[in-house]
């Protein structure tokens, strides 16, 4: 299973997106954060996590995060927080 984001809906409800489709289940996005690789995933704002092999640019300008679908050949919007900007500076050129 590929995932490239995950994104928290509600309190305990988060949603991943795959590269086909997308999953959702009960659980906090604090839990799902402490059971995935985190050397794949970061946080880049307090409802994403995001997989960095597919982020293709940063726009530092509107705090977005651009991830590539590899599936359709998309562009997939991801807004990000002063504190994931510092993240990802040191990951994504």
């Amino acid at each position: 299973m590929k995932i490239l984001f995950i994104v928290r809906l509600q309190t305990i409800t988060v949603k991943l997106r795959l590269l086909r489709s997308y999953f959702t289940i009960s659980k906090p996005l604090k839990k799902v954060e402490k059971t995935i690789d985190r050397t794949s995933f970061l946080r880049v704002h307090r409802s994403y996590l995001v997989h960095i092999k597919y982020a293709v640019r940063l726009d530092k300008k509107i705090n977005t995060l651009f991830l590539m679908d590899d599936c359709n050949s998309t562009e997939i919007l991801i807004p990000v927080t002063a504190s994931g900007l510092k993240i990802l500076n040191h990951v994504v050129a």
